[in-house]
């Protein structure tokens, strides 16, 4: 409630399609169509997540992206590696460094180049750590969080009759 007018938060992709009806898009077109929808009541309010929200959500996001960096750069190793005919065994984490390090070869070059791209997976697996924390802290303060987490396993588990 601002100035004593109500505001509601409609969805953002059901009033874009009705937008995209009129042939002459303008902003006064897209007012009088926004006006339209909501005379009509052809439109859903959404609640406005709090601050928390979208601050979690942005960490959660860049998590996500660390993650697939990790991966990605854990694939370029192994591929670089097999293009030099390399052997890597399975693992991950320390088992997979200790892997690339044994398989490293005698061409100076080439090992500087594993070591560099094992520091940079090194700094991206910190980097994840230091989200997986912040994630932890945003579960414990978070109440939904906790409920879920305090379910047992087999309830969580166990699918409800059809």
């Amino acid at each position: 409630m601002g100035q004593g007018i109500a505001v509601d938060c409609i969805h953002a992709q059901r009033a874009a399609a009705a937008l995209k009806l009129p042939a002459n898009k303008t902003d006064r077109n897209d007012a009088f169509g926004l006006v339209r929808l909501v005379h009509s009541g052809w439109h859903e309010r959404v609640a406005i997540k709090s601050f928390d929200r979208y601050r979690m959500r942005a960490v959660l996001t860049a998590w996500e992206r660390i993650v697939r960096m990790c991966t990605t750069m854990i694939n370029q190793i192994r591929g670089l590696a097999k293009t030099f005919g390399l052997q890597l065994s399975a693992g991950k984490g320390q088992v997979f460094e200790q892997s690339v390090r044994r398989a490293f070869p005698d061409d100076v070059v080439l090992s500087d180049l594993f070591e560099s791209l094992l520091w940079v997976l090194s700094g991206l697996t910190d980097q994840r750590r230091a989200f997986d924390r912040q994630l932890a802290r945003f579960a414990r303060e978070d109440e939904a969080c906790r409920i879920v987490s305090s379910a047992p396993v087999s309830a969580v588990l166990r699918r409800s009759p059809s």
